[in-house]
């Protein structure tokens, strides 16, 4: 489900890169408790960043 769709906006928090990739359309990586990045999917995808890597290709879609 888009939220688009019924122009609403929502705060999901989850470790689950799947339900990221399915409802998001803005992502805010927190590190330490502090804003470590903020962007696209396509963004995250696209960072050369350690961390995010880490993170968001380690779990990619077939």
């Amino acid at each position: 489900m888009k939220f688009k769709k019924y122009k609403t906006s929502s705060i999901i928090i989850t470790h689950d890169i799947e339900c990221v990739r399915t409802v998001a359309n803005r992502i805010i990586m927190l590190h330490e408790g502090k804003v470590y990045m903020e962007g696209t999917l396509e963004e995250f995808e696209k960072s050369k960043d350690e961390l995010v890597q880490s993170f968001f290709k380690t779990k990619k879609l077939n």
